[in-house]
C-alpha cells in the first residue's frame, strides 16, 4: 500500500487530456501522437460497465484520463510515456455504476482489480485488462438526493457548497438527483462529508429554505444509499419544502441487474398465472395452465436476475376424471421441504368424461405435491356441487387478483378463502373458508373428511338482488389468522360503467385462531370483526413476518368516493389498533377517474402497493398499471406510472437483493386470450433495474 502512494505522488503531474479513437478500430489515425514521448494504450473492459481510468493518482485525489465504455474490446488512448522506465505507471480504474438515475463512481482499493502498474512503451503492446466487477462493497455510504421541487438544491456542509459525484456543479437541477459519498476518516481520502460528522450538513432550496438531513450519525452506515426526496408539498398553500428519507438500499452492483420477464411459451396466458415467493425468499415462484397441454398445470423457479429452466417434470395432471378441458391455478404455497400445496380448478365437459358432468361444470383439487420428486403426497378432490343442509348446492368463487387466498397455518395445515353462490341464488356470493389438515390422510394419500373443514357464513335473511359477501385474502402470524373482505357489494353489470351508486359496500377485517378453525367455531360474526368501513373493498392482505403473534399486517382494496370515483385505500394494523375506527389512507392516479389497488408487500418501514387506474370504473377505459410507496404514516413516498404498455399490475413480491418483482397483465379489450404476463424486476425505488 505504501508503494502505491509513493507512486501515486511520483506520478501525478504525469496526467495528460484524452484522445479518443473508434472503439473498434484500436489506431488514432484522426489523431496521431503529437509527440514522440506519446503511445498508445489500448483498454479492453470486461465488465458491464462504463468506467473512468485515472494515470498516476487515485480516484479521490486525481482527475479522469478518459472514460472507458462498458464492454469495449479495443478503445485506445495517448499517453505520455513515463521517463522511468523501471518503476512504469499506475492506471487506477474506476466503475461507474448506475443505480435507479443516480450514477456512483466506485474505486475496489484492491490491487488486483482497482489498479494496473505497467510500463508504457513507444512501440510495445501497451493493453490492458479491465477485469468483471462481480461485487462491490464500499466502506462509505451514500445519499442520493432526489429533487422534486421547482427550485435548484444544494447541498452545504456548513456554508461550503458541496458538489455531487460526477457533476461539476454544486447544484441540483429541478427534477435531478445528486449523489453524495460520506465516508470513513482517512489520511489518504480528502473527503467532503465523513461518518459520524453529519450535523453540518444542510439541505438548501433557494436562499430560504435550509433542511437538516432526514438521518442522523447513528443511522447512517457504510454501504448503504440513503435516498432522500426534497419535495415541495402541493396541497400546501404555504408552498412548504420538505426533506423525507425514501429508502435504504445496499450499494450492490444486483440492484441494477437487467430486468427479465418470463417466457410466454411456459404457461397459457389464456388463464391466470399466480406468483409466489419460494420458502426462503430467495427466488419467485410461478405456476400457471402450461401452454403445450391445458389439462396439465406447471412451476417455473426464477431467481432475482430471471434465470430460470423447465422440463416436462415441472408439470402434472390430476387425473381423477378423465379428459377434463384445462386445468388452472387457484392458489399454491410451497413449504419448507419444497413441496407445493396448491389449490386448482378443473373444468370438464361431459361429452368428453362421461362422468355425469355438465359442460363447463367445475373439480377443484387441493395436493401437496413434490416436484423434485415427483411424487403426489397427499390430496383432496371437492367437487363443486356439494350439496347444503337445505337441500340446495353451491359452487366455490375465488377472486382471480386476491393475493393470499392459500395460507399456511401450521404444519401441513391450510386456510382457503373465499365465497360460495348456491345454484338458485347465483348472483349472491357468501362468506366462505376451507380448513385443510393434510396430516389427515388414509393409505391413498387422500384427506380425510376429518381433515377438511368447510365454514361459511349463513345469513341468507336479506337476498336482494346482487348481494355479495367475499372473504378475499388471509394472513396468519404465528398464532391469529387476519381475514379481510367486504359485503354488500351490488352486483355487476348494472350499467356499462360499473357499478350503481345506491349500494352501500364495507370493507371488513376478522380474527381468529387455529383452535377455532380446527373445531370449526369460527364464524363470520361480529364478535370476531376487528375492523370494518363503509365505501371499501378490500382485496389483499399482507403481514410483515415480525414474529410470532405480533399481528403487524397491512390491507388494500379500493375505496368508493362521495363523487363515485374509485381510489385506492389501504389500512395497517398500527393505524387500527391505534383507533379501530381509523379512515383508510386513499390514493389517486393522476389524470385518471379510478383507480384500485389489487396487492402490497412491505420492506421494513416502507408499503409498496400495486394497482390499475382506468377512465371509466370498470377499467374498460385506458387502464394503466401503477406501483407506488408510503410510509407507515401514510406519506407516499414515490410512485411509477410508466408501464404504459400493460394494462394492469397484477402482483408484487420483495427479492432478497433488495429489488422487488412485479407482475404485470395485458389484457386488450378485455379478452383472456390477448393476455400477456409480463414480470419486471425493479428496485426500491420504482425504477426498473436495467
Amino acid at each position: 500500500m505504501k508503494r502505491i502512494f509513493f507512486l501515486t505522488a511520483i506520478f501525478s503531474f504525469l496526467f495528460s487530456s484524452c484522445i479518443f479513437v473508434n472503439d473498434n478500430s484500436g489506431q488514432e489515425s484522426d489523431n496521431p501522437p503529437v509527440d514522440e514521448n506519446t503511445a498508445l494504450v489500448t483498454f479492453e473492459n470486461k465488465s458491464k460497465f462504463d468506467v473512468n481510468i485515472y494515470l498516476g493518482s487515485n480516484p479521490y485525489i486525481g482527475a479522469v484520463s478518459c472514460t472507458v465504455p462498458a464492454s469495449s474490446t479495443n478503445y485506445s488512448k495517448s499517453f505520455i510515456i513515463s521517463k522511468d522506465q523501471s518503476i512504469g505507471d499506475v492506471f487506477y480504474i474506476e466503475y461507474l455504476i448506475k443505480i435507479g438515475n443516480a450514477v456512483f463512481p466506485y474505486w475496489t482499493h484492491e490491487a488486483s482489480s482497482g489498479w494496473k502498474s505497467q510500463t508504457i512503451k513507444k512501440d510495445g503492446n501497451n493493453k490492458i485488462i479491465i477485469d468483471e466487477l462481480t461485487k462491490c462493497e464500499s466502506k462509505s455510504a451514500y445519499l442520493l438526493i432526489e429533487n422534486n421541487t421547482d427550485s435548484e438544491v444544494r447541498v452545504n456542509n456548513a456554508t461550503t457548497p458541496l458538489k455531487p459525484l460526477a457533476s461539476e456543479v454544486a447544484l441540483i437541477s429541478k427534477g435531478s438527483c445528486g449523489v453524495y459519498e460520506v465516508s470513513p476518516l482517512s489520511i489518504y481520502k480528502p473527503a467532503d462529508i465523513n461518518l459520524g460528522y453529519l450535523d453540518g450538513i444542510k439541505i438548501k432550496v433557494d436562499v430560504t429554505n435550509e433542511l437538516s438531513l432526514p438521518v442522523s450519525n447513528a443511522e447512517v452506515v457504510a454501504g448503504n444509499v440513503y435516498t432522500i426526496s426534497v419535495n415541495k408539498e402541493k396541497d400546501d398553500k404555504t408552498g412548504k419544502i420538505s426533506a423525507s428519507l425514501k429508502a435504504i438500499t445496499s450499494f450492490n452492483i444486483d440492484t441494477q441487474r437487467k430486468i427479465w420477464s418470463l417466457d410466454n411459451s411456459i404457461f397459457t396466458p389464456e388463464y391466470a398465472t399466480v406468483m409466489r415467493p419460494s420458502y426462503d425468499k430467495k427466488s419467485t415462484l410461478v405456476m400457471g395452465t402450461a401452454a403445450v397441454d391445458v389439462t396439465k398445470i406447471g412451476i417455473a423457479r426464477i431467481d432475482e436476475y430471471g434465470n430460470y429452466s423447465t422440463t416436462d417434470d415441472n408439470f402434472i395432471a390430476f387425473n381423477e376424471y378423465k379428459n377434463h378441458l384445462r386445468t388452472e391455478i387457484i392458489d399454491f404455497v410451497e413449504q419448507q421441504d419444497n413441496s407445493i400445496v396448491m389449490l386448482c380448478k378443473q373444468i370438464f365437459d361431459d361429452s368428453k368424461t362421461g362422468e355425469g358432468f355438465y359442460s363447463g361444470s367445475e373439480n377443484y383439487v387441493f395436493a401437496c405435491y413434490d416436484f423434485g420428486a415427483k411424487s403426489l403426497k397427499w390430496y383432496k378432490s371437492i367437487a363443486s356441487n356439494v350439496e347444503l343442509s337445505d337441500g340446495s348446492f353451491y359452487l366455490f368463487n375465488f377472486r382471480p387478483d386476491t393475493k393470499n387466498k392459500l395460507v399456511q397455518v401450521g404444519d401441513n395445515k391450510f386456510v382457503c378463502v373465499g365465497a360460495y353462490n348456491r345454484y338458485y341464488d347465483y348472483d349472491h356470493l357468501h362468506y366462505m373458508l376451507l380448513y385443510i389438515d393434510g396430516n389427515d390422510i388414509n393409505e391413498k394419500k387422500v384427506v380425510n373428511n376429518t381433515g377438511f373443514k368447510i365454514i361459511i357464513s349463513a345469513d341468507y335473511s336479506d337476498l336482494s338482488a346482487g348481494k355479495e359477501r367475499l372473504a378475499s385474502s388471509a394472513y396468519f402470524d404465528g398464532k391469529d389468522l387476519y381475514i379481510c373482505g367486504y359485503d354488500n357489494w351490488d352486483a355487476p353489470a348494472k350499467d356499462h360503467d360499473g357499478y350503481s351508486d345506491d349500494i352501500i359496500h364495507t370493507g371488513k377485517i376478522w380474527k381468529t385462531n387455529l383452535d377455532a378453525l380446527d373445531s370449526g367455531a369460527f364464524n363470520f360474526s361480529d364478535e370476531n370483526l376487528i375492523y370494518s368501513h363503509e365505501n371499501c373493498l378490500f382485496f389483499s392482505i399482507e403481514g410483515s413476518g415480525e414474529g410470532i403473534g405480533k399481528g403487524n399486517y397491512v390491507v388494500c382494496g379500493e375505496y368508493k368516493d362521495t363523487g363515485k370515483l374509485l381510489k385506492g385505500c389501504y389500512v395497517t394494523s398500527s393505524m387500527i389498533a391505534s383507533d379501530s375506527s381509523c379512515n383508510p389512507v386513499l390514493y389517486t392516479v393522476p389524470e385518471k377517474n379510478h383507480c384500485w389497488f389489487n396487492q402490497l408487500c412491505q420492506y421494513g418501514n416502507k408499503i409498496v402497493l400495486c394497482g390499475t387506474a382506468a377512465s371509466k370504473r370498470d377499467g374498460s377505459e385506458n387502464p394503466l398499471p401503477f406501483v407506488v410507496a408510503f410510509d407507515k404514516q401514510g406519506n407516499k413516498l414515490w410512485e411509477n406510472l410508466t408501464y404504459t404498455s400493460y394494462t394492469s399490475a397484477l402482483n408484487i413480491l420483495p427479492n432478497t437483493i433488495g429489488t422487488y418483482t412485479l407482475q404485470l397483465g395485458n389484457y386488450k379489450n378485455g379478452n383472456d386470450k390477448d393476455n400477456k404476463i409480463h414480470y419486471v424486476n425493479a428496485d426500491l425505488l420504482g425504477n426498473e433495474a436495467r
